[in-house]
């Protein structure tokens, strides 16, 4: 298998010119076993060299892709420290405030943090509607009604 792949590899860099114009970041396979050089740049075209390698190659062209998607979707080992305090709810008065659906009068609205599970960085919400005042407040609010 390695003298295989190292017959592509030098017929490969036998047509380096013709690669020469590929800007793709590269791995050049050497007669070394087991001896992997990544490059960037345009000098060779790595990627084609592993296709063209053949089985050999492109077990190595698959085991970076699940590589990849491993290291990306992998769930975070540390735990992230807890948001701050929800900010307490807003009541809006009608007048001065405008009503709107489903409130004729006074209505109050809520904000929560939401925490980014990734960054561990913590973001406040729009405001949400959570209820009129003098009724029970909407579904799913986890906010006590103020008013």
């Amino acid at each position: 298998m390695e003298q295989e792949a190292d017959t592509v590899a030098d017929r490969v860099m036998l047509q380096e010119q013709s690669l020469a114009s590929l800007a793709v970041p590269a791995i050049r396979i050497h007669a070394q076993p087991q001896s992997l050089q990544r490059q960037t740049g345009a000098e060779t075209a790595g990627t084609l060299i592993l296709i063209d390698a053949g089985p050999i190659g492109w077990a190595i062209l698959g085991a970076i892709a699940l590589g990849a998607v491993y290291v990306a979707t992998r769930p975070r080992s540390t735990k992230c420290p807890p948001c701050p305090p929800n900010p307490p709810p807003e009541i809006d008065r009608v007048p001065p405030s405008a009503p709107h659906f489903p409130c004729t009068g006074d209505h109050w609205h809520y904000q929560v943090y939401n925490q980014n599970p990734t960054n561990c960085k913590c973001f406040l919400s729009s405001k949400q509607l959570g209820g009129c005042c003098g009724q029970p407040p909407m579904p799913n609010v986890p906010v006590p009604a103020p008013c």
